[in-house]
């Protein structure tokens, strides 16, 4: 069964160590790591697999468009604004730290790339790479008209010295988009080639032109949100949600939700999730490259604010496992976490849950001991671990 690490004991930082000085290294990072930028998706997916069970109805329709609305207010309209260096610090060295780590490897069979792995379709980690001056690879190439492609992937980069001819390996990261990214976007005129997207302005016009469309529901918002069961959602209930006037406009409403699809290039929070994922080749070939690295000897996967909710990734990661030379690392936000964990991947003896026995210098402050392992005290930890990895 999974095993259960202290993340500040001398067994596991010299375990940590050695894994990571010579294994290939690939990051999983999810909802978590974007913490505080935008919010998480809460009872989204629940809410709409019980309308797409049950899009017959005027009301469904409307509620569903409400619902992608308010997933575009909270998730991606913030894109616009909270990306910054002050926002994002954390993440920025986090960042930082990864990649001192693979500055620091000398060894002659490891290269210096990391893969990372997320379902996040924000700029975070864009911005993150670009504040510390680094290297990395998005699948993009072409400047005039950048267009995305996995055969990018998997290039190493070296620098030479001018006198000496002597070629040096130049850390680079691989950002693998699992979900897709607002930076997407489908050419028009061609199927299937994705290109560059200048999503601040896209986000933009999207929100002027469609948010007249829900000030009506200022009322109705809190009784939406307040349904305890949606699977016991009955038309009585509909009726008191949202009052005739929704009646018979349908159409309007139905054309909001296919522009949204049309607009973000991302996989959307429903169940169908992973039907989406296989019906479009590129997400198909991303999730490929994921089972791909996995299988390789020598692999460490870690993951931070991953909750393995993703059922498809999942089955992969689990699939993956069977490779008796991967090891996994999910370092658990909260106590509450590790159980979850525990049960998931109860059968492998190759993954490591990791949490703290101490408090974080913010939960100190705040007079709570909930020892949760966030961003900030993960990067203490990795300093403290990795401390002799400096800047160059």
């Amino acid at each position: 069964m999974a095993k259960v690490k202290i993340i500040n004991s001398k067994e596991f930082k010299s375990e940590f160590k050695k894994m990571i000085e010579s294994s290939n290294i690939n990051l999983l990072l999810g909802a978590g790591f974007a913490h505080g930028i935008v919010d998480t998706l809460g009872d989204t997916e629940k809410i709409l697999e019980v309308i797409n069970k049950n899009n017959r109805d005027d009301k469904y329709t409307v509620i569903e468009a409400f619902i992608f609305w308010k997933f575009f207010e909270k998730s991606i309209y913030p894109l616009c604004h909270k990306i910054n260096e002050l926002n994002i610090k954390n993440q920025i060295e986090f960042i930082r730290l990864w990649r001192n780590i693979l500055n620091a490897r000398e060894s002659a069979v490891i290269n210096k790339q990391a893969n990372i792995f997320t379902t996040n379709y924000d700029v975070v980690l864009e911005y993150a790479l670009e504040s510390n001056f680094i290297d990395y690879n998005d699948g993009f190439k072409g400047r005039i008209n950048p267009y995305f492609s996995t055969a990018n992937f998997n290039r190493l980069y070296f620098e030479r010295a001018i006198f000496t001819n002597r070629s040096v390996e130049v850390p680079i990261f691989n950002l693998m988009k699992l979900h897709g990214s607002v930076t997407w976007k489908i050419e028009e005129g061609k199927q299937r080639r994705i290109v560059y997207n200048e999503y601040i302005k896209s986000i933009e016009v999207f929100y002027t032109c469609f948010c007249k469309l829900f000030t009506d529901f200022t009322e109705t918002e809190e009784k939406i949100l307040g349904v305890d069961d949606w699977c016991k959602c009955d038309e009585k209930v509909l009726d008191e949600i949202l009052p005739e006037k929704f009646d018979g406009i349908k159409d309007t409403y139905i054309d909001f939700v296919k522009n949204f699809k049309d607009s973000f290039k991302i996989v959307n929070p429903t169940k169908q999730k992973f039907s989406d994922t296989l019906m479009d080749k590129n997400y198909y070939e991303l999730m490929r490259i994921y089972s791909n690295e996995l299988e390789k000897n020598n692999t460490v996967l870690i993951t931070q604010g991953f909750s393995f909710e993703d059922e498809h990734i999942q089955e992969i990661t689990m699939r993956a496992l069977g490779n008796p030379s991967l090891m996994v690392i999910i370092f658990a936000f909260r106590k509450d976490d590790i159980d979850n964990y525990c049960e998931k991947f109860e059968k492998f003896q190759n993954v490591w849950v990791v949490k703290t026995d101490k408090p974080s210098e913010d939960e100190i402050k705040g007079g709570k001991r909930e020892h949760l392992l966030d961003l900030p005290f993960l990067n203490k930890e990795l300093e403290d671990l990795f401390g002799e990895f400096k800047d160059e």
